[in-house]
């Protein structure tokens, strides 16, 4: 074997340990019933995975996961009780840089999961609450060579402003905080 041919199927090999893992890694299973799944919706039309949102009496799950060798470089999250809460620009665009939620991920990831504490917001089963889900996906060849780079949304009700960006509504279950009970039907859109 030539030098040559060593360094190649060495360096294979190295990227074979750092993104195989990565892309093919199974989603953290969530620890409440029913999440309600909303598509994650890249470059307006693709869909590149699902955002799942759950409740526990005090936890709020969201979850990102993607799918068919998509992976996620960044995330932004942001739940609020109504959508003129979440940060927008006079046009109605939100303002993703700031969202109260924000991961970075090299290389990208399929899944990110946050747990969002709800104790003291006075929220109760049967509340709808807001969160607008973002990330930046991409989508690379066998080689690791970026066939393409887009903005996604957890696929939703529209914002006011110029631009395809989504926002999902969730129905806390119960479980919530002052709620009671055994588990719910996974809320709705």
């Amino acid at each position: 074997m030539t030098k040559t041919s060593l360094i190649s199927t060495a360096i294979l090999f190295i990227m074979t340990l750092v993104i195989v893992p990565t892309q093919f890694a199974f989603a953290q299973v969530l620890p409440c019933e029913n999440p309600v799944l909303a598509d994650l919706v890249a470059g307006q039309h693709t869909d590149s995975g699902d955002v799942s949102v759950c409740n526990e009496a005090d936890t709020l799950y969201v979850q990102y996961a993607t799918v068919d060798g998509w992976l996620m470089t960044e995330t932004h999250l942001v739940v609020e009780q109504h959508p003129e809460s979440i940060p927008q620009m006079g046009s109605g665009n939100p303002k993703i840089g700031h969202f109260t939620y924000q991961r970075t991920y090299t290389p990208g990831t399929n899944e990110d999961t946050y747990e969002i504490d709800l104790s003291g917001l006075g929220l109760v089963e049967g509340d709808e609450i807001v969160i607008a889900a973002h990330a930046v996906v991409q989508l690379a060849d066998e080689e690791g060579n970026l066939i393409q780079q887009e903005t996604a949304w957890g696929d939703g009700e529209d914002f006011a402003g110029r631009n395809w960006a989504t926002y999902i509504t969730y129905t806390l279950q119960s479980g919530t905080p002052n709620g009671g009970g055994d588990g719910g039907d996974g809320g709705g859109r």
